[in-house]
């Protein structure tokens, strides 16, 4: 179940909320909305029904404040493995594919989550699973400040002979973002950086903990050496504090819009990393999609792995002022990054919205009812049926109604709408 969903699942955003409308109404009706909708999500879930990606997401945001929730969804992953997924040949290279979406919804629940992944890695499902090993440890690696339970339970994995050296290598990361910042902790890690064998999964991991403050220069510099779509997204995490590789993501980023689908990842981290350009970089990014010979093969998946979409989120706003640029095909490749963000980029959807209720064009408009079939949620449903009851164009009303349909049921049918990166 965990590998099989994590391949789908690559983008969230904070917790869900409730319709704005349903503020008004009482307190009991709201948390017997929220009761259905918790109980519809474990049961689509668990039965891996269609669009398993969006139930996920959207459980795991409602994970964060609703503990039944959150413990329904670690039951569904431990039992998945348990069950026997396996991984597919296509990744079977990769050291970890865990999706950032899953751990920052798993960690927003906080410290009253603790005990739950602290028993989730105790169980043989975390041992035989690297994937599901680095999610719960990585949950427990964003909760901060680490307990000393959770500090002294790592530790002894650490120290633990059996378990393979990219987990441990992850581990290392996870205990230096709970506050071990020892010279040999620290030294370790800029080690692995450098190591042929373990620094894609040093960064992996780096990217899953959201590794910022305790990063230093010589580590920045070692992600920049590797070269990898990891390392970068890593150093896109980093924002500004790796200002020093803004020329060589530039010059990266360059060279791959000549013609290679690497071309997002480094647009995406360059942006990241230096605000004065990326207003610049992400219109260049946009206008030259059809350029990206690749776009159409593995690159995508390499790209998802990455965790890459996920900085899409912070750079919601200046995505949504290209949806109105002067050329179409700009609009309309932005309309896709944004998809391709999915729920990280839920902050927006209110924009969105509003764009689609605008005097803009029956095409643009129809992009972005289809886009918010992938940014919008379970919270935005009250004005999304507003905008389908005033929509006259049936362009537009096609599209938006079936993005109603996909929020409530994860079936919705989309045939229209703008290019996917």
């Amino acid at each position: 179940m965990f590998t099989r969903v994590s391949l789908l699942l690559f983008s969230l955003g904070g917790f869900i909320a409730l319709p704005s409308p349903a503020l008004a109404q009482p307190i009991k009706h709201r948390q017997e909305v929220r009761e259905k909708r918790r109980e519809q999500l474990l049961k689509f879930l668990k039965e891996e029904k269609s669009r398993p990606s969006r139930v996920m997401q959207e459980l795991a945001l409602m994970a964060a404040s609703d503990a039944l929730a959150r413990k329904g969804l670690v039951s569904v992953l431990v039992e998945g493995e348990a069950k026997g997924a396996r991984r597919s040949r296509f990744i079977e290279n990769i050291p970890f594919v865990v999706p950032l979406c899953l751990v920052d919804g798993l960690a927003a629940a906080g410290p009253a989550a603790v005990p739950d992944y602290l028993e989730a890695l105790k169980t043989p499902s975390a041992a035989q699973s690297r994937d599901l090993f680095i999610a719960f440890a990585a949950s427990l690696g964003q909760i901060r400040p680490g307990s000393e339970r959770t500090i002294r339970f790592l530790r002894e994995k650490l120290a633990d002979r059996t378990l393979e050296p990219e987990c441990k290598a992850g581990l290392r990361v996870v205990l230096a973002n709970l506050g071990d910042r020892s010279r040999q902790n620290l030294a370790a890690i800029l080690a692995d950086l450098k190591s042929e064998k373990l620094h894609t999964a040093t960064a992996q991991v780096m990217v899953l903990v959201r590794a910022r403050e305790w990063v230093n220069e010589a580590m920045i510099q070692a992600l920049g050496e590797s070269g990898t779509l990891d390392a970068a997204v890593a150093v896109g995490i980093l924002g500004e504090k790796a200002g020093s590789l803004s020329k060589l993501m530039e010059e990266r980023f360059d060279a791959a819009l000549a013609g290679s689908g690497k071309a997002v990842t480094y647009g995406l981290v360059l942006a990241s990393i230096d605000p004065k350009q990326r207003p610049a970089v992400l219109k260049r990014l946009c206008a030259n999609q059809s350029r990206l010979g690749d776009c159409r093969h593995m690159w995508f998946f390499a790209t998802a792995f990455s965790n890459a979409f996920e900085l899409i989120g912070p750079m919601g706003k200046d995505i949504v002022k290209l949806v109105e640029d002067r050329d179409p095909d700009v609009a309309r490749a932005a309309m896709g990054l944004l998809s391709s963000a999915e729920l990280s980029a839920r902050d927006v959807a209110p924009d969105v919205i509003k764009f689609m209720r605008s005097k803009a064009d029956d095409n643009r408009r129809a992009d972005a009812a289809y886009t918010l079939h992938k940014i919008a949620d379970f919270s935005h449903l009250a004005l999304l049926e507003e905008a389908l009851k005033q929509e006259s164009s049936p362009k537009v009303r096609k599209n938006l109604g079936a993005t109603i349909k996909m929020i409530r049921t994860f079936e919705g049918g989309i045939f229209y709408g703008p290019p996917e990166w």
